[in-house]
């Protein structure tokens, strides 16, 4: 049975312990300790050298039965600022921040793991469980980026606890993500506006169809009064389709050189590939193994395709089936962002069921 003082114990110290990107050392201490204590063996990457961060991610292992399939565990140990220094209370089992943020983004990703392990630590009749608390998630995924090399290799299927949405949530689909920075450098302030207003003329901007959206934002360079001499531009483009995903930035970078080329303007055009896109197959082993579990508890699946990414992305495109698991948060990246208690106590009791039902699936 979920020991739920137990976990709201662990939330409120877990909580209470700013870890903004790049900056997880003392939460991160904690964790480690939490996981020895558990009987797990912890180790650290060298993601902080990467990163430029003062730790790195988190690798744990709680032995198993090795006839049985390995499952990852993983959860960011990183918040946005507004999920620091907050003061949460705790209203009708609902967590909500006491000036804003609730913090659960994603601390009830961590307290649910460590949950789920205090639940079958004491039984060896389980699937091998390797545990990740990654770096700088919130950064752009830049701990799951940068994990040590054959990390995930023993690994046959993963759960991500970081998601929107109450048990039986289930991200089994996120698109690619590419930011775009562009500078624009003129000798002529007047023609500043004639080039902005010229790039959002010709771009082909919102949602373009059902599998790919473009963005953009000036940052300096829109407004008629004060113009300075340079443009700044930022943009993304969301697809779920590779193909797509290339046509729209080949497009776009020929659409923002010809403008730039008729006022003589200088150029610098940068590209970064944040995330690829993945999909699992809705008939796939490992969703019928989530499907079954959700049934057994009583849960009724949404399987969802969403627009923003997370550390599933990059495990599925390193070749380990990765979803991520709705772990109660509602409004996350908000002043009202919460966490509700008995959907974590549910993701927990779900949680243990895959692990059942993925010993039963494994050839003995």
């Amino acid at each position: 049975m979920v020991n739920k003082d137990r976990l709201l114990e662990k939330y409120k110290k877990f909580v209470k312990v700013n870890s903004y990107s790049c900056q997880e050392r003392e939460i991160a201490d904690i964790l480690k300790k939490e996981l020895k204590d558990l009987g797990c063996s912890v180790k650290e990457d060298n993601a902080a050298q990467k990163t430029n961060g003062n730790c790195g991610n988190i690798i744990a292992k709680l032995p198993g039965n090795y006839d049985y399939s390995e499952l990852l565990f993983a959860a960011h140990m990183d918040r946005i600022d507004s999920g620091n220094n907050v003061d949460p209370k705790i209203i009708d089992d609902v967590i909500i921040g006491g000036n804003g943020s609730s913090g659960g983004d994603d601390v009830a990703g961590l307290v649910t793991i460590i949950e789920i392990l205090n639940q079958i630590k004491q039984s060896t009749d389980h699937a091998g469980i390797k545990v990740i608390f990654t770096v700088a998630e919130e950064a752009g995924l830049l701990g799951a980026k940068n994990l040590s090399t054959g990390v995930l290799d023993s690994v046959d299927y993963g759960l991500v606890f970081d998601a929107e949405g109450s048990p039986g949530t289930i991200i089994y689909s996120s698109p690619a993500y590419v930011d775009i920075s562009v500078n624009i450098s003129s000798k002529e302030k007047k023609d500043i506006y004639r080039i902005t207003t010229s790039i959002i003329s010709e771009l082909n901007l919102g949602h373009i169809d059902s599998e790919t959206t473009v963005r953009v934002r000036f940052e300096q360079g829109w407004k008629k009064k004060e113009l300075p001499n340079a443009i700044k531009l930022k943009g993304e483009i969301i697809s779920y389709n590779n193909k797509k995903l290339n046509r729209e930035i080949i497009k776009m970078r020929k659409i923002i050189n010809d403008i730039t080329e008729t006022y003589q303007c200088e150029l610098d055009f940068n590209i970064k590939n944040i995330y690829s896109k993945y999909k699992l197959s809705k008939s796939c082993h490992f969703i019928t193994i989530l499907k079954e579990a959700a049934a057994n508890c009583n849960l009724d699946i949404n399987l969802l395709e969403i627009q923003g990414g997370s550390d599933a992305n990059i495990f599925n495109n390193m070749g380990v089936p990765t979803v991520n698991l709705g772990t109660g948060l509602d409004n996350v990246h908000t002043a009202q962002e919460k966490v509700y208690i008995n959907d974590m106590v549910k993701v927990i009791e779900y949680s243990l069921e895959i692990i059942n039902k993925i010993k039963e699936s494994s050839h003995v």
